[in-house]
């Protein structure tokens, strides 16, 4: 038996469109749209393209002297590895002779690393130094990527039109402040999420509990800048953040009356389409703490060091929560306060080869890549 099945009358109709009397009504005249109805199965979350730049690979710390490790990065794998003298390298991973993954069995001997099928070496500059066997040394070597190591990381970079490095991360001066705390999270949805985070003005107030947040963003030196300023706790506190590139975020807090500083380095690294690594360094400063003995101050930081993890860690698992589950960047509807939304919006699409999703980048846009 078929069973028909009749539309109600009890639907809404459908929103009526909007005239031009309305665009001056105040806004809390308007009636509320209705909602949009869909009939179609749902959508699935689409995915976006890959950046372009500076990307962290793991902590420094993670790689030691003759370690070798895999990293996924963009639905490939790296190998790194350190040297005995220190050197790191990031490398792909297949041997030039046979194909063998170098990060599965390769191993390093003093500053060469050693396939696991052949047994060939390769020097710290990637050409093949030795191979066990009679006869002259092949002319091979392996495919080595740009890496550097600063601020407790390492780093490759990642140009998807095949362009050499065209800017630098900084090197942040720590001295003086307490030995760094380390926060690791895998994550899923967009990799972005954490950029956009940095300029959304009402989620400090609804997710960490900042009162009265202010917040303005300008564009200095193709670096997007964010200042705010709210209450912590009833205590006025400042916010100075700078987005280097899509995956890289520098944050500074200051509390003037607790005389409490704390910068939280925040560096994303898109592994797949929608799972990426999240990697939070944080250091704080005390000025009371300035007219103490080296030594009382040493232990009285190395005591807050793990408050610090603690704090950075429960702070950014308030964001990922939501991370994890949300929809698109770039195709949302803002609100007035959230013209830094928009803002990094349009900053960010400098760093992709394609149009980004939902803005539309003019020519000027986009950075000159120069060949190094």
């Amino acid at each position: 038996m078929t069973v028909l099945l009749k539309q109600t009358e009890t639907e809404a109709p459908p929103a009526p469109p909007m005239h031009v009397s309305d665009a001056a009504t105040p806004l809390r005249a308007r009636q509320p749209m209705a909602a949009h109805m869909k009939c179609l199965p749902g959508d699935a979350r689409p995915v976006l393209p890959y950046p372009n730049g500076w990307f962290a690979a793991c902590f420094s710390h993670e790689l030691k002297r003759g370690a070798v490790l895999i990293r996924p990065l963009m639905e490939r794998e790296i190998v790194l590895y350190r040297t005995q003298s220190g050197l790191v390298r990031v490398i792909e991973p297949y041997c030039p002779h046979m194909g063998a993954h170098l990060g599965h069995g390769g191993r390093v001997e003093g500053e060469n690393l050693v396939c696991p099928f052949h047994r060939l070496k390769f020097g710290p500059e990637g050409g093949c130094v030795h191979t066990g066997r009679a006869g002259p040394t092949p002319r091979m070597a392996l495919t080595a990527r740009h890496a550097r190591e600063h601020n407790g990381l390492v780093f490759t970079w990642v140009h998807h039109e095949g362009h050499s490095p065209s800017w630098e991360l900084p090197v942040h001066d720590m001295s003086g402040w307490s030995r760094p705390a380390f926060v690791h999270h895998e994550q899923e949805g967009y990799f972005q999420n954490s950029g956009e985070n940095s300029v959304d003005v009402i989620h400090f107030d609804t997710i960490h509990r900042f009162g009265q947040p202010e917040m303005s963003a300008r564009v200095v030196d193709n670096q997007l800048e964010v200042r705010m300023s709210a209450t912590l706790m009833g205590k006025p506190m400042f916010l100075h953040l700078t987005n280097y590139d899509a995956a890289t975020m520098y944050g500074h807090f200051t509390v003037p009356s607790l005389g409490l500083q704390a910068v939280v380095r925040a560096y994303s690294t898109p592994n797949t389409r929608l799972r990426w690594s999240l990697r939070i360094v944080t250091t704080l400063k005390v000025e009371r703490f300035a007219r103490w003995p080296a030594g009382v101050r040493s232990a009285l930081y190395a005591l807050m060091k793990p408050l610090a993890g603690v704090w950075s860690d429960r702070t950014s698992h308030q964001d990922t929560r939501i991370w994890d589950h949300r929809g698109l960047p770039g195709s949302f509807k803002l609100m007035a306060e959230e013209r830094p939304a928009a803002l990094y919006q349009r900053w960010v699409s400098q760093f992709y080869s394609c149009d980004f999703p939902g803005v539309k980048p003019s020519a000027t846009d986009r950075p000159l890549h120069k060949e190094t």
